[in-house]
């Protein structure tokens, strides 16, 4: 079954080419810039994963995973922000927040990691891009290739 993501991002340079590049690799993909009519499209349709920017104009990312996580929504929630420093992870955690991506990032590694967070058979491995977990106080990296 193809998977659905769906990408937010208020910023169309960043959007448009992820989009492009998750299409490629074969998922369903659905693009906002604007995270309420994404959030309206989540309450409706099937969502597997949502890559969301972290700081937008209309509302901010814990408001963003709140929501989510009150319409019962339960797939893999990443956000991305070149902010990190700025996240309150006790939040993040606590809404169920997969991890954040600080920007920038190499969108070949972000694809590659989101493939794996979404794989049925077992646990993740070490993310190829740098995410911070919101367990987790530090950036970390996956192995060098």
């Amino acid at each position: 079954m193809t998977k659905v993501l769906v990408i937010v991002d208020d910023v169309p340079d960043i959007l448009i080419p992820l989009g492009k590049l998750f299409r490629a690799r074969g998922f369903e993909v659905h693009v906002f810039i604007n995270p309420l009519p994404a959030l309206h499209f989540i309450r409706n349709n099937r969502a597997d994963v949502v890559l969301s920017d972290y700081r937008m104009p209309q509302i901010d990312g814990v408001t963003f995973a709140r929501v989510l996580r009150n319409i019962g929504w339960g797939g893999s929630l990443f956000f991305m922000s070149g902010y990190v420093s700025e996240l309150n992870q006790h939040d993040l955690q606590s809404l169920g927040v997969d991890g954040v991506l600080e920007k920038p990032f190499n969108a070949l590694d972000l694809i590659e990691f989101v493939v794996q967070a979404i794989r049925d058979d077992g646990p993740l491995p070490a993310p190829p891009c740098r995410v911070r977990s919101p367990a987790d106080s530090e950036l970390f990296s996956g192995p060098s290739q």
